[in-house]
């Protein structure tokens, strides 16, 4: 068993992991702001017009940035206590069998 000591995550590619994790929550609001914004056009409803026009525009926009504005924070913090403490402890396990 090898231990490596993780020090520093670079925020750029956290930011590029939740953008990658919010891909699923993100298509599921767009497909139900699709549903009222259709069943709105249907009923001539404009709450729900505007109920599904806000789930297909804003939520998405807002749950990606905000998810990974987090994300950045959370790596930059990590970092500053990394250096200060040190960071995360991993076991990895090498294996030598080769895949043949």
């Amino acid at each position: 068993m090898k231990k490596v000591e993780v020090i520093r995550f670079e925020p750029k590619s956290i930011f590029k992991v939740i953008m990658y994790m919010m891909i699923l929550p993100t298509v599921i609001l767009l497909t139900i702001g699709l549903i009222i914004l259709f069943l709105g056009l249907f009923t001539a409803n404009t709450e729900l017009l505007i109920v599904g026009a806000m789930m297909i525009i804003g939520y998405p926009l807002v749950l990606l940035i905000f998810q990974g504005l987090i994300g950045m924070l959370a790596a930059f913090i990590y970092n500053k206590f990394a250096e200060r403490f040190g960071g995360l402890e991993l076991q990895l396990n090498e294996n030598t069998e080769s895949e043949s």
